[in-house]
């Protein structure tokens, strides 16, 4: 288990290096007007990384104590990667 969160938490590391050229180019979409959507899709992606920090200390917390739900703690910024993949891609 502790190899697992070493891993994933090393991928966590390398996607918030894309994220900084990302949450930049967010910014765009309030060229066109401030609106509910666009609110929303910078205010997700701007979370993205306090999501990271804050999923992996409570799963490093829970390690030890409860290592299942430490596991599904940890998984929750890959939910969120494919959520946001597909949701971008179910648009063109």
């Amino acid at each position: 288990m502790r190899v697992y969160f070493i891993v994933t938490q090393m991928v966590y590391f390398l996607t918030i290096l894309p994220w900084f050229l990302i949450w930049g180019l967010s910014l765009t979409t309030f060229g066109s007007g401030i609106n509910l959507d666009n609110t929303l899709f910078v205010l997700t992606i701007t979370v993205y990384p306090v999501v990271i920090v804050v999923c992996s200390i409570i799963a490093w917390y829970f390690h030890s104590k409860k290592p299942i739900a430490s596991f599904f703690i940890n998984f929750i910024p890959i939910i969120w990667m494919f959520l946001y993949y597909y949701l971008m891609t179910m648009n063109m």
